[in-house]
């Protein structure tokens, strides 16, 4: 939370901006990590108002941007394919895969593809080879408009791992 990475309560040292949290966000619990906020606490017990203030609006940013995606759809145990169909006219810039981890983290590598438009041809939009985990949150380069999007799991470590959740959201709704 305070610049130049102080973990306990230093009086008036400037705090990260939102943008900042956001970043740290994705790429620490949007990569399958965990994100540890510093509730710094002052010399009287209280976190300081500031800093209150900033986790309230990160809070808010994340229920806004990942509270409803645009479209979800969650395949069945072992399901190497999963089909997410994107409604008429809406755009998409990031992605959320979550997998079951009754087991621990099973999927290894995955792609990601969306239906050209008017044709029957899958375009990649996204591969990765560091797995799923809890979550993996993709940030696309562009915004895209599609029918359909496809996660196909091309290694995991068993072959009957829990089910992938997969949705799409609209990052309008993520902006500062």
């Amino acid at each position: 939370m305070q610049n130049k990475d102080k973990w306990f309560y230093t009086p008036n040292l400037p705090i990260r901006s939102l943008k900042s949290l956001i970043d740290v966000y994705h790429n620490t619990v949007g990569k399958n990590g965990v994100l540890e906020l510093d509730f710094a606490i002052n010399r009287e017990g209280l976190v300081d108002a500031n800093h209150a203030k900033r986790y309230k609006e990160l809070g808010n940013w994340i229920k806004r941007c990942y509270g409803e995606p645009i479209s979800s759809a969650l395949g069945i145990q072992g399901q190497q394919e999963v089909i997410l169909k994107i409604p008429i006219n809406k755009s998409i810039d990031r992605l959320m895969l979550q997998e079951d981890m009754t087991n621990g983290q099973i999927i290894r590598s995955f792609e990601v593809y969306a239906l050209t438009k008017g044709s029957r041809t899958w375009n990649s939009v996204y591969e990765n080879n560091s797995g799923i985990g809890n979550k993996r949150i993709i940030l696309l380069n562009l915004s895209i408009k599609t029918s359909q999007l496809k996660v196909v799991v091309t290694k995991a470590a068993i072959s009957q791992f829990g089910p992938l959740k997969f949705s799409a959201f609209d990052g309008n709704k993520c902006k500062l």
